[in-house]
């Protein structure tokens, strides 16, 4: 066998090789979304405005793959790291919603894959758009109950 074909069979290989761990758990030939679609944590952030108040946002969301979820976020408006949980639910076109415990209802816009999502709030008279992407299929931090 000549060096060519050898590397090209090599390359091949860990192109190959590489390729199925990074996309195994997701179906980029996807056209429809479920529940499903959100399974992993995605690092998002989000500005706008918050009772009247320049408003940003930064944390992690991790989605359980059946509807539920998990935030541990800083907000501009209390200075620190909080957590939240809540529940999500996904339409087969792939809008979704978010309700967070506190009332907090997000609409959702992503990808059959599930590799990123845009967001805006719409409860209340808050103004907060943000955007999300997946950074692992794993759950950071702690699952929320059922």
């Amino acid at each position: 066998m000549n060096r060519t074909a050898l590397f090209a069979l090599a390359f091949g290989g860990l192109t190959v090789g590489a390729g199925g761990a990074a996309f195994a758990d997701t179906d980029e030939t996807a056209t429809e979304c479920s529940v499903s679609s959100l399974d992993g944590s995605y690092v998002y952030s989000a500005m706008g405005t918050l009772a009247g108040e320049p408003y940003a946002s930064a944390g992690i969301m991790s989605f359980d793959g059946d509807g539920n979820l998990a935030i541990l976020a800083s907000r501009s408006v209390e200075r620190e790291q909080l957590t939240q949980s809540g529940t999500y639910s996904i339409e087969s076109n792939c809008s979704a919603s978010m309700e967070v415990a506190d009332g907090t209802i997000n609409d959702l816009y992503l990808g059959p894959a599930g590799q990123s999502f845009k967001f805006v709030r719409v409860s209340g008279e808050d103004v907060v758009v943000g955007e999300a992407e997946r950074v692992t299929t794993g759950f950071v931090g702690e699952p929320p109950g059922p």
